[in-house]
């Protein structure tokens, strides 16, 4: 049994009286977010720039997302580079990311995990993180999460939907988990992805052959994980959906005896780690977490080096249901970015 949720189940709920007594709360947000959105006037950088969002609060699966247009770029022969806020982390200005150097704590974990694999930049100024990106010589941006406050001009705008939860009971935060009204959002979109199977994956399907948006579909995949899973596993996570990591070790033939989820971006304490770790050895149970609760750990000393050292990491990625799916994208990207700057030129 998973315990310790992040987003409360009547967001998840058509009807109940928790939504009805927050709906003042979520109109006058929504209200905010949508004036907000109609009113920005996003800032440009030299280089196509493709957003990976999602229109709720809480994961939907945007960083296996954003690294697999990362390969699909690098294929292409192409020099991304992703920009993001650096939730957790404590850098506000432009930092570029030194996996070696910076710690969760000064960058936050998608950061870390970013960074180690394409140059990397945090701050509360993406645009300005955007122009360091190019300065440093990218030539495709890809910026991880932006899409409501568009203070970053992106040509493409992919958005993220988990198919379990969609867009759940479809008010906005904190009746629900929307981050803006759905008919703000869906103009500023270019194409859906669905991620994984379940119900509310028709649901969404619907909403974007009514507004005209093209929908792919993709679903996570464990990395070489069969001698992992077939442990009796104790797994925990602290990320925006930690019931997905723990039905995709469920679905993927894993033994799990007990899943301990946390708040989004948790930053585990010694106590948090040493009762995992007495947990494991009292049962005679493995522990299990994801990348991003792994890279909160390391560096921090004590019981929480411990359990980063035994703890093994279920590592994913994005499987497209065509392959072909995510070289599309970075060519409409880049078709895009070519029409914005004739335009610019003949202004």
């Amino acid at each position: 049994m998973a315990v310790g949720k992040t987003a409360p189940d009547f967001w998840f709920e058509n009807f109940s009286w928790q939504a009805f007594a927050c709906a003042p709360a979520g109109a006058a947000y929504g209200a905010i977010a949508a004036r907000q959105m109609a009113r920005a006037a996003p800032q440009t950088v030299d280089a196509p720039v493709i957003c990976v969002g999602n229109f709720t609060v809480g994961g939907a699966g945007k960083t296996p997302t954003a690294l697999a247009l990362v390969k699909a770029a690098q294929a292409k022969n192409l020099k991304p580079g992703v920009v993001l806020r650096g939730y957790g982390g404590r850098e506000r200005r432009p930092h570029r990311v030194e996996p070696d150097q910076d710690t969760s704590t000064t960058v936050g974990d998608e950061a870390l995990l970013y960074g180690g694999v394409v140059p990397t930049v945090v701050g509360v100024d993406r645009a300005k993180g955007a122009h360091l990106l190019c300065e440093a010589g990218c030539n495709l941006i890809i910026m991880d999460d932006g899409f409501q406050s568009r203070k970053l001009h992106y040509d493409f705008a992919l958005l993220v939907v988990d198919a379990r939860r969609g867009f759940g009971n479809r008010k906005s935060f904190p009746a629900g988990p929307l981050r803006a009204p759905l008919a703000t959002q869906l103009p500023y979109v270019d194409t859906l992805l669905l991620i994984g199977d379940g119900s509310k994956g028709e649901e969404t399907l619907r909403d974007a052959a009514r507004a005209a948006k093209p929908i792919v579909r993709a679903r996570l995949e464990p990395i070489k994980a069969k001698t992992l899973l077939r442990k009796k596993l104790i797994a925990f996570s602290g990320i925006g959906d930690p019931e997905k990591f723990f039905e995709t070790i469920r679905t993927n033939g894993g033994n799990l005896v007990h899943a301990q989820a946390f708040p989004d971006h948790h930053e585990f304490s010694e106590l948090d780690a040493s009762g995992l770790l007495d947990a494991a050895k009292r049962k005679n149970l493995s522990l299990i977490t994801t990348q991003k609760d792994h890279v909160r750990l390391q560096g921090k000393g004590g019981q929480r080096q411990e359990l980063a050292d035994v703890a093994s990491v279920l590592r994913v990625e994005l499987a497209f249901s065509d392959t072909k799916t995510p070289a599309r994208i970075i060519d409409r990207a880049l078709e895009s970015y070519h029409a914005r700057k004739i335009r610019t030129r003949t202004n």
